[in-house]
């Protein structure tokens, strides 16, 4: 799990503009980790960055900053297309609120005090690292339809973190449940006030992320997980 001095270097790495020039102290650093699919891309990508844009709006009330980092590293040049796009269509400007960076996504995960994660393998990723985040995801409505109606797939959570765990550990915004508003605000309660903080959300994700390195990493992790996993989407 990360530490301080980690989570400094990685600053360091992706941002070395901002982080020269700004009071550490009071940068706050939000990492998105979006889908690389098309269609993922395309559904969940205006969520996670009007609920950016928003929770942008929030901290300039406290007089602070937040830097977004937008991990790119799956992205073809056409997807990273639309990621600028769709960051300047809600205000965000790419280099200064908003900073791509396409190296390793679990640098981006060490340099934030939170991550907005499509609920998939990077939400385990995130939760190894040790940062605190809120998932999201959306599929089309079709799709959501044959899964909840013909292959009555209906499991209590879509986060691997959660499906691991066995309970909601980490929040989910999920399908028309997945408002940038909401979104925004379980994002904030994760962000510290000053740098050495972490609130009491933040503080009871790290501690389950504790508990699921031991579940994960420990012998029979894999056949565990895989028990837990399946035995949350077969009820």
């Amino acid at each position: 799990p990360r530490d301080t001095a980690s989570k400094l270097s990685a600053r360091k790495a992706i941002l070395p503009s901002v982080v020269q020039s700004e009071d550490v102290d009071k940068l706050l650093v939000l990492s998105l980790l979006p889908a690389s699919r098309k269609q993922e891309l395309r559904l969940i990508l205006p969520v996670m960055v009007e609920a950016a844009a928003k929770l942008k709006g929030e901290i300039a009330k406290e007089n602070r900053r937040i830097v977004f980092v937008v991990s790119t590293m799956a992205l073809g040049d056409r997807a990273l297309g639309r990621v600028q796009k769709e960051c300047e269509s809600k205000g965000l400007a790419i280099g200064r609120d908003v900073v791509l960076w396409g190296g390793e996504s679990r640098l981006a995960m060490e340099a934030a005090d939170a991550c907005l994660v499509k609920s998939g393998s990077s939400s385990l990723e995130a939760a190894l690292v040790g940062v605190p985040m809120v998932t999201t995801y959306r599929i089309n409505r079709v799709d959501a339809w044959v899964a909840r109606k013909v292959a009555r797939f209906r499991p209590k959570h879509i986060s691997l973190v959660n499906l691991v765990i066995g309970r909601e550990a980490v929040p989910e915004f999920v399908q028309q449940g997945a408002d940038p508003e909401l979104i925004a605000q379980a994002l904030k309660r994760l962000l510290p006030v000053y740098s050495s903080d972490i609130t009491p959300e933040a503080a009871k994700q790290v501690q389950v992320f504790k508990e699921l390195r031991k579940l994960l990493l420990g012998g029979g992790a894999a056949r565990r997980a895989a028990k837990r996993v399946l035995k949350e989407i077969s009820n």
